[in-house]
């Protein structure tokens, strides 16, 4: 086991994460933040003209597409270099991510489908909605994940904060991953990570990988995790000592 562990979903691991969920396929073509107000757009003129299953038939498809405003807007997605004009290249690799249905895009459709049912009219859900959409096994990875999705600290996870904390980690830099662990390992927020906090985070990761270790063995995993990383032997580990250690074991 390595400082690695510990940031699991299990099955529906963070790495199945990313920009294929929020305003349906269109926010495969996502290059920016512009982009992503065009997707919320998107997503809201469909939740317009959608059924009370959250679905679309045709007819109402084209209706919802049917004006110069969404056409414009379409036309931004796929125009990907921002220069005014649209290039074959950009149209077809825009057509391509469109239809690339991997399984990851199923499981995030099937995951917003999960998270319209269970929210209802407030598009809210709570730590135990948390629990059951993402079907995550362990509690505390439950609890911390979902504390570090609620950015605005309501006590409730909206659907974009789910798909921006998934799209974080499915599509964000080495570094948010990095410090998104450090995050989830550092259980009271201070800063640093001290090793009752390690043992917490290896006592889940073992749970949850349904992993049997004594007592004796945990605490030496945790002792000699803790000071390979603690290099300045402060008794704490710090972010930039987290990233050094997992430089050495990339």
């Amino acid at each position: 086991c390595s400082l690695r562990c510990g940031s699991g979903l299990d099955s529906c691991s963070c790495a199945r994460a990313g920009q294929d969920c929020a305003g349906g396929g269109f926010q495969k073509l996502s290059t920016g933040e512009a982009d992503e107000k065009t997707i919320r757009w998107f997503e809201k003129r469909f939740h317009k003209h959608a059924s009370a299953a959250e679905e679309l038939d045709k007819e109402k498809f084209m209706i919802a597409i049917n004006n110069d405003q969404c056409l414009l807007k379409l036309f931004d997605l796929f125009d990907m270099d921002k220069g005014g004009h649209i290039s074959i290249e950009e149209l077809v690799r825009g057509v391509d991510k469109l239809t690339c249905m991997n399984k990851d895009a199923k499981w995030l459709a099937w995951l917003e489908q999960q998270f319209s049912r269970i929210s209802g009219e407030s598009r809210q859900i709570s730590l135990h909605d948390f629990t059951e959409v993402l079907q995550v096994k362990e509690l505390f990875f439950a609890e911390q994940f979902f504390k570090l999705f609620d950015k605005d600290r309501s006590g409730t996870i909206s659907l974009s904060e789910l798909i921006d904390g998934l799209n974080m980690l499915m599509e964000g830099s080495d570094m948010d991953k990095l410090k998104f662990l450090f995050d989830v390992y550092d259980v009271d927020g201070n800063g640093t990570i001290d090793p009752d906090e390690l043992k917490i985070v290896l006592r889940s990761c073992m749970d949850e990988s349904k992993l049997e270790l004594s007592e004796e063995t945990l605490d030496e995993l945790t002792k000699t995790l803790f000071e390979s990383a603690d290099v300045d032997q402060s008794g704490s580990i710090t972010f930039e000592e987290l990233h050094d250690e997992l430089l050495k074991h990339p």
